[in-house]
């Protein structure tokens, strides 16, 4: 098992690190496979995630893909976490995991036939709507353990966001995200550090190989990349929920 958690921490770090999204949906669904407690999985994912999340985002910084005003705006994310990691500890998110998977698929649909383009983001217009997206996605993070890169990466994509700039900026928020939710969840001992461990040894081999990937994928391929990712973790969601 031991070896099966470091090659799953692999896998979902150099999807993630490569096309910003995938870790809480790789990992928390596994680990549930597993036995693992849901809340104790999304504890143990969410925190071994930050180690991930700061690897990649050094080297995606000496790319040059890190936008700073995206990463400000979309760090108001930490409030909408926080009230999404307090309602998971009493609501029931079978509800919640099926609009996800929809929502997944419909917007993963878009991004695989959306012309690529860049807007700037010097518009209130398009700060109001990036913070909204940062909200949203820390909210779905915080409840369901995943969802900050499927919701918000496919919404800023779909804004018209460079998808390098979306992919290395998320992954930067990825650290503040994951910090202030494993806080809520080591305060009330839901997390299993072997888990933690081991999914950061293999997340933090495979963050280092996917943002070199990335940076050398096409801006044109990287989007149509993301977004069947994206569509296909919708897919899996539903599958998984109903079958």
């Amino acid at each position: 098992m031991y070896l099966l958690l470091i090659a799953m921490g692999f896998g979902a770090g150099l999807i993630m690190s490569a096309l910003g999204t995938a870790w809480g949906a790789i990992c928390v669904p596994i680990l549930i496979i597993f036995g693992i407690d849901p809340v104790v999985a999304k504890g143990s994912a969410l925190t071994s995630e930050i180690s991930v999340a700061v690897i990649s985002s050094s080297i995606h910084k000496r790319f040059g893909h890190i936008r700073s005003e995206l990463v400000l705006a979309l760090l108001l994310g930490v409030l909408g976490i926080l009230f999404g990691s307090w309602l998971s500890l009493s609501i029931s998110s079978q509800g919640m995991r099926f609009i996800i998977g929809i929502y997944e698929i419909i917007i993963g649909s878009l991004i695989l036939f959306k012309k690529s383009s860049s807007k700037d983001l010097r518009t209130t217009k398009n700060l109001t709507s990036i913070i909204a997206i940062g909200f949203i996605a820390g909210f779905a993070k915080g409840f369901l353990g995943s969802g900050w890169g499927p919701i918000g990466a496919s919404l800023l994509i779909l804004l018209g966001i460079a998808v390098h700039e979306v992919i290395a900026s998320t992954i930067v928020v990825r650290i503040a995200i994951s910090t202030s939710s494993a806080l809520m969840h080591i305060a009330i001992n839901a997390i299993n550090w072997n888990y933690i461990i081991l999914l950061t040894i293999g997340g933090v081999i495979g963050s280092i190989l996917g943002a070199f990937l990335s940076n050398r994928l096409e801006s044109k391929l990287l989007n149509k990349m993301v977004g069947l990712v994206i569509l296909l973790l919708g897919v899996l969601i539903l599958v998984k929920e109903f079958f």
